[in-house]
C-alpha cells in the first residue's frame, strides 16, 4: 500500500480524540522583521474537499498582517498518544464574509462555541484589556472573523513509537503528491 500523508493524520487525529490537546498545532510565519512567528491555533477541521486545514483567525491578529506580506507557514502538530508528529508547509488563503471562501467562512462561524465566538468582539488582540459586553446571539460572523486555510505543499511525518522510528516526506509536484522514506 503506498504511503498518503493525509490518510495518516485522520488515522493520527482518531487514535488521538480523547485527548483535549489533539486539536491545537502550532503556525509558524514569518514577521515583517523576518522573524519566525510561532503561536498555537485550534484545527477546526478540514475544507469541504479535505484538501486544506482549518483555522478561525481575528483579521486585527499580527499573522494576518505577516500573511499579508508572505502567504505561507508550516504547522508543527504533535500527538502524544500515537508519539507521532506531522509538520506541514504550505500556502496559506484568508477567507472572510464575503467573496471567495465567504460560504465556508459562515459554515465555520455557525459551527462554533458562543464562548468561541465572543473573543471576535473583544479589542484587538494585543490591544490594553478592556471589559467585553455580553453579545448578542448571531449566524453572521463580524468584519473581524476569518477562515484562515493552509493548502499543505510539503508534509513530513515523524513516527517516533515504532522501533525503529519511521520518517516520511511528501511532497505536491504538479499536483501531484510524491513520498519518501527517509531516515528519522
Amino acid at each position: 500500500m503506498d504511503y498518503y500523508w493525509r490518510d495518516a493524520l485522520h488515522d493520527a487525529l482518531r487514535r488521538n480524540r480523547g485527548d483535549a490537546h489533539h486539536r491545537y498545532f502550532q503556525l509558524a510565519t514569518v514577521d515583517e522583521a523576518g522573524w519566525p512567528a510561532n503561536r498555537t491555533v485550534v484545527f477546526r477541521g478540514f475544507s469541504d474537499d479535505d484538501q486544506r486545514l482549518q483555522v478561525a483567525t481575528d483579521a486585527r491578529s499580527a499573522k494576518v498582517a505577516q500573511l499579508a506580506a508572505a502567504s505561507r507557514g508550516e504547522i508543527c502538530w504533535y500527538f502524544t498518544r500515537s508519539r507521532e508528529q506531522f509538520r506541514i508547509r504550505g500556502s496559506i488563503e484568508l477567507h472572510g464574509t464575503a467573496g471567495p471562501g465567504s460560504a465556508a467562512c459562515s459554515s465555520l462561524w455557525n459551527s462554533m462555541s458562543e464562548a468561541a465566538r465572543t473573543q471576535f468582539f473583544w479589542p484587538a488582540p494585543g490591544a490594553p484589556l478592556a471589559e467585553t459586553e455580553a453579545i448578542a446571539e448571531s449566524n453572521l460572523p463580524p468584519s473581524s472573523f476569518l477562515l484562515l486555510e493552509l493548502a499543505p505543499e510539503r508534509v513530513d511525518h515523524l513516527q517516533l513509537r515504532p522501533d525503529p522510528q519511521r520518517r516520511q516526506v511528501s511532497a505536491l509536484q504538479q499536483g501531484t503528491w510524491h513520498a519518501q522514506a527517509v531516515n528519522p
